[in-house]
């Protein structure tokens, strides 16, 4: 997905997050939900996250900056990670 929000220098914004609701490959209940928190991050105001609500954070979240390890077995695959907080 496409962060729509740019710095002056025409970069994606790392401190507005717009996503592009127009994406053809979104489902119409999707391109919904990712317009309605653009909307929020229009305002100033932080839209619900799993960092910011203190929730467990799932993939993609947990992949974000540091480290992490994966252990292959045959019938399980364990993923190691450390989180800053």
């Amino acid at each position: 997905m496409r962060n729509r929000a740019r710095r002056r220098d025409g970069v994606s914004s790392e401190y507005q997050l717009i996503g592009d609701y127009t994406n053809p490959t979104l489902k119409p209940q999707a391109a919904e939900e990712v317009k309605k928190h653009g909307e929020i991050s229009l305002t100033g105001v932080a839209y619900p996250t799993p960092n910011n609500q203190c929730w467990p954070e799932p993939v993609p979240y947990i992949f974000r900056d540091f480290g992490m390890q994966m252990l292959q077995q045959p019938h399980q695959i364990t993923i190691l990670y450390s989180q800053r907080s």
